[in-house]
């Protein structure tokens, strides 16, 4: 068995990242509505954020390609980035989807 820091790394923030944000995002986009009689304000917006959440956890994972004894860049910043833009972009989707509720 190979154990590489990278290897950790990577496992850490895939069931970190991959299994908490996804079904916190998975379930917010469903219950959190529900639950303040609103609607989600653009479903087409939170499937692709999710999206952009994927790619980032694909960019973290290219981090291991290297470790694993296969060519690969290390985008550790450029999957941060996109993981980011995937949690603001979730919290203001869920806010607008607050606001119009009010209206």
């Amino acid at each position: 068995i190979m154990r590489s820091a990278a290897l950790v790394d990577v496992a850490q923030h895939v069931l970190a990242i991959g299994f908490v944000l996804v079904i916190t995002m998975g379930v917010t986009l469903r219950a959190l509505p529900r639950f303040c009689r609103g609607r989600p304000s653009s479903p087409t917006l939170a499937r692709g954020t999710l999206a952009l959440l994927m790619i980032g956890l694909a960019l973290r994972a290219a981090r291991a390609l290297p470790a694993l004894g296969a060519p690969g860049a290390n985008a550790v910043h450029a999957s941060a980035a996109v993981t980011l833009a995937a949690v603001v972009i979730w919290g203001c989707h869920l806010l607008r989807g607050l606001r119009e509720r009010r209206r």
